[in-house]
């Protein structure tokens, strides 16, 4: 991981990724491990300034529990580089592959 590309690491628990940029197209893959802190309105990790989106971004990731994996839960990055999911419950796992406009 490039240490440069996180600015905060707001949740407890181990943060990978790898990111790679086209043009204005930035890309990143991710896999977050640690406590039910990854909510929204939590958040658990947030990008430094020159690798945030142009806009909000919202898409998608794995999120998994103690009881299993749930696909597709919303994933936000906002403009301020804040990066959290909209389950209504905290994760363990959040993992995914992100790609936005800077």
């Amino acid at each position: 991981m490039n240490s440069n590309l996180i600015e905060t690491n707001i949740s407890t628990g181990n943060f990978h990724a790898a990111y790679f940029k086209q043009g204005n197209q930035m890309t990143i893959i991710f896999d977050w491990c640690g406590s039910y802190d990854a909510q929204q309105g939590v958040g658990f990790w947030q990008l430094a300034a020159p690798y945030r989106p142009k806009e909000q971004y919202e898409g998608t990731c794995v999120a998994a529990t103690n009881e299993g994996a749930v696909n597709n839960v919303g994933l936000v990055i906002d403009t301020a580089g804040n990066i959290y999911h909209t389950s209504s419950s905290g994760r363990r796992r959040v993992s995914g592959i992100v790609s936005f406009e800077q």
